[in-house]
């Protein structure tokens, strides 16, 4: 038996150069959350769009989040459901929680600004 970490040292180390593929899904589920966080519909490709809708109905509080409200969920300040999210995405919701990943605006353009409602937007403290 040989220990893993061994195996994925380097060659020169002693090791095969093994991947770590824990690490390596784990950094391309953070890809993913990353252009899920495009702003410009322009941009935003066709797949994206429809993970966040897909992802809009399993908002945390539902009730207390208008559905217009939720326009751009990985910027704003509105959480997914941990349990529930659909199926294809539960991984990389896990993956940013585990974590500690949110989306931050550097600039948003003035229709970004427009279309986030003011009780949603990010950097917004809990009373």
């Amino acid at each position: 038996m040989i220990a893993r970490d061994t195996l994925m040292m380097p060659r020169e180390k002693g090791g095969i150069g093994l991947l770590d593929l824990e690490a390596r899904n784990e950094a391309l589920l953070i890809i993913k959350a990353a252009v899920l966080a495009e702003t410009d519909p322009e941009k935003r490709s066709n797949w994206a769009s429809l993970v966040l809708h897909s992802l809009s109905k399993h908002v945390v509080k539902p009730k207390s989040v208008a559905v217009e409200s939720r326009t751009h969920l990985m910027i704003q300040n509105i959480k997914v459901n941990q349990r529930d999210p659909p199926a294809l995405h539960k991984e990389m919701v896990r993956c940013l929680k585990k974590y500690g990943i949110s989306f931050e605006t550097v600039k948003p353009s003035e229709d970004v600004r427009r279309a986030l409602p003011i009780w949603h937007h990010p950097g917004k403290t809990a009373r």
